[in-house]
């Protein structure tokens, strides 16, 4: 491996990719691909690998999108985050899609593209009921209503004005996915699977409401062994070299996965450096201790698999 791309992008997890690459004797090219000079040096040279951790602004995220499966169609190039694990960053209803045709257990869901159809289901609900936007993070664009009353205004304001995103200012409307809630948590895990290995925590709820994301109220406890299998089973069958997974203990008491992300944590480097990690060892999970921080952990995983694939 010789050339290799790297975006230095916003979030700042390039420098841990970055620091890997040197460590291990390359140099990697820094680029900005909103540059048209950078952009068409991407374009027009070869790169045995490219490194793009692009978050939520949708206009960073769109380009990115058009550049990664740029680069993965071919298989010519290594490239993180492939297409097969980002093309559903950042969208529930992708994600909705694919979890719930392959047997993935997810809360239950629906989908509405229909104003009339929408205001219909709220007679044959039970409330509290979440209703959710297609994009947003840290619980934006996510509401808990708790009558029909709620529901039908949060319904009219989906087919009218809509919401705006999370970062981008992109306005989201003319749908909306009504999900059961899942009444028996405090909060909800946090687990990212990588090769062999799972980090996690906990997240408790945030206070007076029963959302986790974004609280910031981070437990380390041990992780339960029946959701590093399945986490770890879900990356295997759908070939994920890194993803992110939000767990909630369902109805049913049965664990359900409500969100799945390739790109997770930029703002709190220092909880995933705190986090338990397992390892797959044959047919158990041991818990590894390290010192090195999580992210360094991640790209080396990746550039080694690489390496081992040349």
């Amino acid at each position: 491996m010789k050339s290799i791309a790297l975006i230095k992008s916003k979030n700042g997890i390039w420098n841990a990719f970055n620091n890997v690459l040197i460590r291990k004797n390359y140099s990697p090219t820094l680029l900005d691909p909103f540059s048209n000079n950078d952009l068409e040096f991407l374009l027009n040279n070869n790169w045995d690998a490219l490194v793009w951790v692009a978050k939520h602004n949708v206009k960073i995220k769109n380009l990115a999108k058009k550049i990664l499966y740029t680069f993965d169609f071919d298989k010519r190039t290594y490239v993180y985050p492939d297409w097969n694990s980002y093309w559903h960053y950042d969208d529930k209803v992708s994600q909705y899609f694919l979890l719930h045709r392959n047997n993935v257990p997810i809360p239950g869901t629906r989908v509405f593209y229909k104003w009339k159809e929408a205001k219909g289901y709220l007679n044959d609900i039970k409330y509290p009921v979440v209703f959710k936007y297609e994009s947003g993070a840290g619980s934006s664009n996510v509401s808990i209503i708790k009558n029909k009353k709620e529901g039908s205004r949060e319904i009219d304001r989906a087919f009218n004005k809509g919401v705006h995103s999370f970062i981008g200012n992109k306005t989201a409307r003319n749908h909306l996915i009504i999900q059961e809630f899942q009444k028996n948590n405090s909060g909800d895990y946090r687990l990212v699977c990588y090769g062999d290995e799972i980090l996690g925590f906990f997240r408790a709820n945030r206070e007076n409401e029963p959302l986790a994301s974004g609280s910031n109220n981070f437990i380390f406890k041990e992780i339960p062994i029946e959701i590093l299998d399945l986490v770890y089973n879900i990356s295997k069958k759908f070939g994920y070299k890194v993803m992110s997974y939000d767990i909630l203990e369902g109805n049913t008491s049965k664990w359900v996965i409500s969100e799945i992300s390739v790109v997770y944590g930029d703002i709190d480097f220092d909880v995933y450096n705190k986090a338990r990690i397992y390892k797959f060892n044959n047919t158990k999970w041991k818990e590894v201790e390290t010192e090195q921080p999580h992210y360094e952990r991640v790209a080396e995983y990746l550039i080694n698999s690489w390496l081992e694939n040349e």
